[in-house]
């Protein structure tokens, strides 16, 4: 289950030293999700952070309840030869 691999916002902003530019990130992240076209309707479940390890850098999930849509936004880009994340 992705609840004991995630964290709430409210925890993974609780753990940052720089709490208020955690918060930021997060308000700007559900700001560019919102303006998705697969957006809407309501939550499913409360907003989620996820950690890639690999990339060093976290996701925030979006769990929508009209369709089952999961969005997910990053803060920083990678960018590879052939993709582009964002």
């Amino acid at each position: 289950m992705y609840h004991e691999s995630t964290l709430t916002v409210t925890e993974w902003i609780a753990r940052h030293e720089g709490q208020g530019r955690a918060w930021s990130e997060f308000l700007s992240a559900a700001a560019a999700v919102a303006e998705h076209r697969d957006w809407d309707g309501m939550l499913r479940d409360e907003p989620r952070v996820v950690y890639d390890a690999l990339d060093d850098q976290h996701f925030f999930m979006f769990k929508l309840d009209n369709n089952g849509t999961t969005l997910f936004a990053a803060h920083k880009i990678i960018d590879t030869e052939h993709e582009k994340y964002g």
